[in-house]
This record gives structure tokens, C-alpha cells and sequence, in this order.
């Protein structure tokens, strides 16, 4: 339809001009492996330099109409297409997305993310001081993807922490999607 000839739609000319992108939400059997949405890894360098108006969160949550594409596993591994729902983020999400920001850009600025790690056996466990789940609600950052680090140098300090996303609550988008 949008002839992407296997790349991503979401990069297309058509969703680019237009501002939209497309998001899944799957309607697990196994409620426990229902997902955060998530986005792109945070950029540290950018909060750093950058105000929250000229940041990708503000293009995130400001600028961009979301296309969320529901499926529900109905058995186990098989989905089946449910419904779209065209969803365009307000003033709930805005408005800790920003506070969430300026509070990283804070931390940043002023030397105070801590960063610590330990190695435990091959697995190594990292803790700081960034903004935990339920400080921003709906909002949060956290590491995302397979569990493997994938470490990178904070501005600035350049303490070496793990990559993170900020993710927007399961209970808050199965609620937009009318799952809850």
C-alpha cells in the first residue's frame, strides 16, 4: 500500500509529511507479557544540549498522530488483527514528558546522576539515580530490549551508564485502545 519495499513505514514520505507513525499493541493471552510502548533509546547529548520545544520528546508527544495497531493472541503465538486506533498525544502525556526531560536536563547539567555498577558472576547489575516508574506517570525510562547492556558516556561527566528508552505505561495505552 505505501509501496516500502520491506523498510520501515513509519520512515515513508507519506507518514513523515503527514506526522504519523505506526505502534503495535498486542492483546496478550498471558497478561504478565503485556508491553510498555516504547521509543527510541535516549539521547543524553541531546537533553543536555538541547531545550525540551527543540527535542525529539517535544516531536514524540507534540507532533506526531499515533496509528496503534491492536492484535490479540487469541492462542498461543497466533494474533489476529483487532482494530486501529488513531490516538495524538495531549496535554496527560506532554506534560510529565516534559517535566521527565527538564528533570534529566537538571540532573545532566548539574552533575548529579550517580551511576553505579557491580559485577555479579557474567551479569552485571546497574543502578542510578534517574527518575524511577511512577515519578513522570505515565511515563518512564528504563533500559529496554534483550536484557544485553549496551553501555554509553553521559555528557558532560561522561559516567558510563546503561541505554534507555522512555516507554509510556501498559495500563495507560491498553486504556486509550479500550483493552481495560
Amino acid at each position: 500500500m505505501f509501496e516500502t519495499k520491506g523498510s520501515n513505514v513509519n520512515r515513508t514520505e507519506e507518514f513523515i509529511k503527514e506526522g504519523y507513525c505506526i505502534k503495535t499493541i498486542v492483546n496478550r493471552l498471558q497478561s504478565g507479557k503485556n508491553q510498555d510502548m516504547s521509543f527510541p533509546n535516549i539521547d543524553f547529548t541531546e537533553i543536555y544540549n538541547d531545550e525540551f520545544e527543540d527535542s525529539t520528546w517535544y516531536g514524540y508527544f507534540a507532533e506526531t498522530n499515533y496509528i496503534l495497531v491492536v492484535w490479540d493472541e487469541y492462542k498461543e503465538n497466533e494474533y489476529r488483527f483487532i482494530k486501529y486506533v488513531e490516538w495524538t498525544p495531549g496535554e496527560e502525556i506532554l506534560i510529565p514528558a516534559e517535566k521527565l526531560y527538564n528533570k534529566i536536563k537538571y540532573m545532566l547539567d548539574n552533575n548529579l546522576v550517580e551511576v553505579d555498577n557491580e559485577g555479579k558472576s557474567n551479569h552485571e547489575t546497574w543502578i542510578d539515580n534517574l527518575p524511577k516508574r511512577g515519578e513522570f506517570a505515565p511515563l518512564q525510562i528504563r533500559p529496554k530490549g534483550s536484557g544485553e547492556s549496551v553501555i554509553i558516556n553521559l555528557p558532560n561527566s561522561h559516567q558510563r551508564i546503561k541505554k534507555k528508552s522512555i516507554m509510556i505505561d501498559k495500563s495507560y495505552m491498553r486504556r486509550i485502545v479500550g483493552l481495560d
